[in-house]
């Protein structure tokens, strides 16, 4: 089965993997509507509720030589971009989320906020830094642990900037009308989704004020 289909209640064709007794692996085109697909109801999540992610049973399906899109092959998980986590494009995502909090305080400055003048500075520039390497890394610049690197960088953007827009907000941001609590929501989406275990690590260490290994 898969256990996390985005918008699996309304996709016709759901693009997955899958790995055959003799461990090649497939990808493959898996139509929604053939017999043996479940889709179960779409989960109640923290946040992305409009994702409406969900778990997909298949039982017995059979599927068309037509369908697979690559594979069988023991070497499908070693192509780049055929599958993994920690894509450039999840960090871009996170970066795009801090993006939006920074927005949300600059707002506050320019209406007063002047307690925000240096932590904006600081938070301004380390989302530069992240959107350089983002971009090195996207013209196939760096070594083979920058997107890794990147991606730490960028999650741990997402937390703090929308923390402080939350807390810059004060009692209005905790409301769930305000997109500063939304944000703050979100951005734990990037703690857990497509998170390599060694991205995940350096994140807790970076909670607990653990210096980087």
């Amino acid at each position: 089965g898969m256990p996390w289909v985005t918008a699996a209640e309304r996709a016709e064709v759901i693009v997955t993997g899958a790995f055959l007794e003799d461990d090649r692996q497939m990808l493959l085109a898996l139509p929604a509507d053939l017999p043996g697909v479940l889709v179960k109801p779409a989960f109640d999540l923290a946040a992305l509720q409009a994702s409406r992610t969900a778990e997909v049973v298949v039982n017995g399906v059979e599927i068309d030589a037509a369908d697979v899109l690559m594979g069988p092959s023991t070497e499908i998980s070693s192509q780049p971009g055929a599958v993994g986590t920690a894509g450039l494009e999840t960090s871009a995502l996170a970066l795009g989320q801090s993006a939006a909090a920074i927005g949300g305080l600059v707002e506050a400055l320019a209406i007063g906020r002047e307690d925000l003048a240096d932590p904006l500075t600081l938070l301004s520039e380390s989302w530069r830094r992240s959107w350089g390497l983002l971009m090195s890394c996207a013209r196939g610049e760096g070594d083979p642990s920058s997107a890794a690197q990147l991606r730490t960088q960028a999650n741990a953007l997402a937390l703090r900037t929308t923390q402080a827009y939350l807390t810059a907000r004060k009692g209005s941001g905790f409301l769930r009308s305000d997109p500063a609590q939304r944000g703050a929501r979100q951005a734990l989406f990037f703690l857990l989704w497509s998170c390599p275990s060694p991205v995940a690590q350096a994140a807790i260490r970076d909670l607990a004020g653990v210096c980087p290994a």
